[in-house]
């Protein structure tokens, strides 16, 4: 995309606590007039996580919408090598880890809280990904599901040291012990990229509730079933909740242009009305309860 380009965007999301879990610990923030998308997955149990996350949130948001006018991105010395339009989302998410640091020392009810973050900021000239922790963004691009982010977690270090580990090798890790959060210490490594936009693109961002229970296929097939964002981003849950849903469950999508960029041939996977569980489009009938699909 060029720098005169303003693309028009449309956005979905949904949360849910899913089947397990007494409350949702995950947070999303879906702002088109700041540009700015973002799931947060919060730690720390059911007083502490609902918390965190909502601060995450909070915080990006003021930080964007006080900055709308103007912004002059700080010297520091973390910034080095860091490309000046990833900046400004790199900084909220700093911020927001210093006030997630600051309200567990000043509060000792929510002393260990901690976050996750994705977050998506899209300008005129393209757009910006920064992330902590295991929560996902993949881009969607004429049929193709590409993940964009690395995640920050014992399997994903091992990934990056061995990409060959088999998944016996991987089953023997903790699945969920991610490494980098939000909240933990007072300056945090925050990954960020620019990355270009074609018009026709999916940005799905997600917590691990979403990828934790299906696969990137999945993932693709649901989204490109509805070219109704908000269709899709529930058909996601669904399915996550048909596997076991045993985390809370949070999908943003967000489209550059006007739509209609899914990919039609592709195999899609459905939910059945009466159990839940994921059916073959075209079958007939439930091949688990019988139900007519």
């Amino acid at each position: 995309m060029t720098g005169t380009e303003n693309p028009r965007l449309d956005a979905a999301g949904r949360s849910d606590t899913g089947l397990v879990r007494n409350a949702n610990e995950d947070r999303l923030l879906i702002a088109p007039d700041l540009g700015l998308f973002l799931v947060a997955d919060g730690m720390g149990g059911h007083a502490t996580g609902n918390v965190a996350s909502a601060m995450v949130a909070t915080s990006m948001h003021n930080f964007f919408r006080a900055t709308r006018r103007q912004w002059m991105p700080p010297a520091a010395p973390e910034d080095a090598g860091l490309p000046p339009a990833c900046s400004r989302l790199v900084y909220a998410v700093r911020k927001a880890n210093r006030d997630l640091v600051e309200a567990s020392a000043g509060h000792p009810e929510h002393k260990g809280m901690g976050s996750t973050i994705v977050a998506l900021h899209v300008d005129d000239a393209g757009a910006t990904l920064a992330h902590v922790g295991d929560s996902r963004c993949y881009r969607l691009r004429h049929g193709v599901i590409t993940q964009l982010t690395n995640d920050h977690s014992i399997v994903g270090e091992a990934l990056r040291i061995d990409p060959n580990l088999t998944a016996a090798e991987l089953a023997m890790l903790p699945k969920n012990m991610i490494t980098r959060a939000l909240g933990q210490r007072p300056i945090v490594q925050v990954d960020a990229q620019r990355i270009e936009l074609e018009e026709g693109d999916v940005l799905l961002l997600c917590s691990d509730g979403l990828h934790g229970e299906i696969d990137d296929r999945a993932i693709a097939e649901a989204t490109l079933r509805h070219d109704d964002l908000g269709r899709a981003s529930e058909l996601l849950v669904t399915l996550a909740k048909a596997a076991g849903g045993h985390d809370n469950v949070s999908v943003v999508l967000v489209r550059v242009g006007s739509g209609g960029g899914g990919a039609t041939s592709v195999e899609v996977t459905v939910c059945c009305t009466g159990c839940g569980a994921p059916v073959v489009e075209g079958n007939a009938f439930c091949t688990h309860c019988g139900t007519r699909t």
